[in-house]
């Protein structure tokens, strides 16, 4: 008996936009072969490279209303969104990829649960020291995977809002794109924050470069990258 298989696009993984997202999905090994005797048919998928949930869709090849389907979710394991605080402003949401300011819907601040404790804890110790309130743009998409921050599908695509292309780092939830108070603004003392960092990340058992300790300054925001020590 022969069956055909096919993709179907079923949750975009918190992109928000249009075009050719086919190109990128996982990969079946073939999409069409015969069933052995007991009825059986054997298929290895490779996720791509972009987060969310693929619909596979197996059908006859010679009657098409009998069908079968099954979902594949394709993801970073535990991100979770980073929640409001008093003590920091999550701002870069867009119309390919929604949250705030713009947007209710938040699917540009999802990251690991050491990174999101971590925000949280410097923000506020931040805010306390030195009174400002930082701003937090893109962490990770809620399934993670490849940040297409031009809307694409192809993450080195340039646009307005990079010029040089990127967003590479913001796959896995362990990065997040920080300023000062004013949009692409430095913080107010970057001593401070430095002090505050090197505090957390001993006592959170983490790895945090700390912005007086190299260059991390991308072009108008700073990069947190934050993981676990191993």
């Amino acid at each position: 008996m022969e069956r055909k298989q096919r993709f179907e696009n079923y949750s975009s993984g918190g992109h928000d936009h249009n075009g050719n997202r086919n190109s990128y999905a996982g990969k079946l090994d073939f999409y069409t072969g015969m069933t052995d005797s007991s009825g059986r048919l054997t298929n290895i998928y490779t996720a791509g490279e972009f987060g969310g949930i693929e619909k596979i869709v197996v059908y006859l090849a010679d009657d098409t209303t009998l069908r079968d389907t099954a979902e594949i979710v394709v993801a970073i394991p535990g991100l979770a969104l980073l929640p409001e605080s008093p003590y920091y402003l999550k701002v870069g949401g867009t119309k390919y990829h929604h949250g705030p300011p713009r947007y209710q819907d938040d699917h540009n601040h999802w990251g690991r649960d050491y990174l999101v404790q971590a925000l949280q804890l410097i923000a506020q110790e931040y805010f306390d020291s030195v009174g400002e309130v930082i701003r937090i743009t893109d962490i990770s998409l809620p399934y993670g995977g490849e940040y297409d921050i031009c809307g694409t599908w192809n993450y080195m695509d340039v646009c307005d809002r990079a010029p040089n292309g990127g967003h590479s780092s913001h796959r896995r939830g362990e990065n997040a794109d920080i300023t000062g108070a004013q949009q692409g603004s430095r913080f107010q003392n970057e001593i401070v924050m430095h002090r505050i960092i090197r505090r957390w990340r001993q006592r959170l058992n983490l790895n945090i470069p700390s912005p007086l300790e190299r260059n991390i300054w991308h072009g108008n925001h700073y990069h947190f990258t934050i993981t676990p020590r191993r």
